[in-house]
């Protein structure tokens, strides 16, 4: 056969090529020779084509469905095998709990007493509407009906108690990285498998985190085993970050449920409270969408050396996601996380703290050493804000921290320039313990006196965020 042979097109190609070579025959007054030619047909193939043209048009020449050899299953067993394979093999009898082609054969044979080989049931099974699929994995202790209530009745209420009092909510969990974390895959020649050098140590850190539905991401990284000690101390930086109270949702870790993480609950006064999630239900923290990223798509692919290089790839792949809430956020778009995103926001009526208090700036240098109020919880809008800017030639933001035992203040002087423009100035030192806004970061470490800003306060050209 010609490598310029029209039988080598596929249906769909050659569906085309009838009907433009026809109109061209036929309306064109193209030589039909000439066409059969140029695709390599012969004469009286593009002749036929121009007859069935012009007593049918363009539909006489449309390709027809190919009956091929009928399948050895009637629709009814098709049927049945559709609603079989959607079991788990278990149920059936079957050792495996993940269905492959072989399976479903001997399914085929049992059932219905007709022999396939591996690749008719692949095609069979695609007929169906079935496709080989990664499976989300789900522990049979769970409690269905706890879920259902969570979702439904535990975790609204929550909600609704967080908007009252004006808490944060914050879904935690730990977890361990270790050496063994690889995934991904590498380009290589074909028929030689490519060779990635890493460390044989067995080596290990620990790392708590929790996010907000707005994105916002928290964590620490502890050289140490995890527990009471290390999660109050993670609970501490919580609350220091926090103007309002902290709703702390987490799993049913026996650390979680500790006595001294009860005494320390007790005695923060309601700054801090935990929820629990049903047993075995991992789906409903968001959270480890976190751990999916930073195992999986950050350190699986990066090769490690030690155990100061995981700690440092761990963390920089923590502060990397810290800085995207918009990926954060997608972590809630989940099906199984829909019972989060689907309450919406407070309610209008309960205003939300802000962690910024805006008055013009005294003009005497007696009133401007004034001190403000030890905590302003004050919702500013875009129309009061732009008012005072018109009629305030600079003006004070006082950002405060709140914790169980002292009030930090940090005031920063905002000259109002050309423009509208605003530049900030540091009037105090301590910066470092200024807890940042809805779009700065903060890193924390195991040691307290390394707790650093990342960020500056959202004051240049917007209000801020409320």
């Amino acid at each position: 056969m010609r490598d310029d042979d029209g039988r080598k097109l596929d249906r769909v190609t050659l569906e085309q090529v009838r009907m433009r070579v026809a109109r061209q025959v036929v309306e064109q007054r193209v030589r039909p020779q000439d066409a059969a030619a140029a695709l390599g047909l012969d004469r009286s193939t593009v002749y036929g084509w121009a007859l069935k043209y012009r007593r049918g048009g363009v539909e006489a020449l449309r390709s027809r469905p190919v009956s091929g050899r009928p399948s050895k299953l009637s629709v009814q067993q098709q049927a049945r095998l559709s609603s079989l394979v959607r079991q788990d093999p278990r149920t059936l009898g079957f050792a495996q709990a993940l269905w492959t082609r072989e399976l479903v054969r001997q399914l085929i044979w049992r059932e219905f007493g007709v022999s396939l080989t591996v690749a008719p049931v692949g095609q069979l099974l695609r007929r169906l509407g079935l496709s080989p699929q990664r499976p989300a994995w789900r522990a049979y202790e769970q409690d269905p009906d706890a879920v259902a209530r969570w979702k439904s009745e535990q975790y609204p209420a929550v909600k609704a108690e967080a908007g009252e009092v004006g808490a944060t909510i914050f879904f935690a969990d730990e977890t361990g990285i270790g050496w063994d974390e690889r995934a991904g895959t590498t380009w290589a020649p074909v028929g030689r498998t490519p060779v990635v050098t890493t460390t044989g140590k067995h080596i290990k850190v620990n790392i708590v985190s929790a996010v907000t539905p707005r994105g916002a991401l928290r964590f620490a990284v502890y050289p140490d085993t995890f527990d009471a000690a290390v999660f109050i101390d993670f609970c501490k930086r919580l609350m220091h970050d926090a103007v309002g109270p902290v709703f702390c949702v987490v799993d049913g870790h026996p650390v979680h449920r500790a006595g001294a993480v009860n005494q320390f609950v007790a005695a923060a006064n309601g700054r801090l409270r935990l929820f629990f999630l049903p047993g075995y239900s991992p789906e409903l923290n968001p959270d480890e969408w976190v751990w999916k990223n930073v195992k999986h798509d950050r350190l699986g692919p990066a090769g490690l050396i030690d155990e100061r290089d995981l700690a440092a790839k761990a963390r920089s792949a923590m502060h990397r996601l810290q800085k995207l809430p918009e990926v954060v956020r997608g972590f809630f778009g989940d099906p199984d996380l829909a019972y989060i995103t689907a309450l919406g926001s407070p309610p209008a009526s309960t205003p939300r703290p802000t962690m910024c208090t805006w008055r013009p700036r005294p003009t005497s240098a007696t009133a401007g050493q004034a001190a403000y109020p030890a905590h302003t919880q004050t919702s500013t809008t875009r129309d009061a804000w732009t008012q005072r800017m018109d009629r305030a030639e600079s003006v004070e933001i006082a950002v405060y921290q709140v914790s169980l035992s002292s009030v930090t203040t940090c005031d920063y002087r905002a000259r109002r320039r050309g423009g509208g423009n605003i530049d900030v100035h540091r009037t105090m030192p301590d910066l470092g313990r200024q807890p940042p806004d809805n779009g700065a970061r903060t890193e924390h470490t195991s040691d307290p006196k390394r707790t650093r800003s990342i960020g500056k306060p959202q004051v240049s050209g917007s209000p801020p965020r409320s």
